[in-house]
């Protein structure tokens, strides 16, 4: 999938970043040869330190370890067997 002005290639899994150019509504253009699932989450900079780790986003590489060390032993709860279509795809 190409994505933005320029056209820049993300593959499967890899995950785009955009900047603000102005305030208020913003388009972004994406171009796929293949059908394709897209995700878009919007929101204001928190400005603190983001560092992601497995399925967490964290501030710290540390909370990221706590956060899996706990969810590995099952400690966030049971994970539903009946799964829904966007829980498939983050799954595979």
């Amino acid at each position: 999938m190409r994505v933005g002005a320029e056209r820049t290639t993300v593959a499967a899994r890899q995950t785009a970043w955009f900047q603000p150019e102005q305030a208020g509504p913003t388009s972004i253009a994406l171009e796929a040869e293949t059908p394709a699932f897209v995700i878009v989450y919007s929101g204001r900079p928190v400005g603190e330190p983001v560092v992601f780790g497995g399925p967490f986003l964290m501030n710290t590489a540390e909370e990221n370890a706590q956060a899996m060390a706990e969810f590995r032993p099952g400690l966030f709860g049971p994970i539903p067997d009946d799964l829904t279509p966007t829980d498939l795809a983050t799954r595979r």
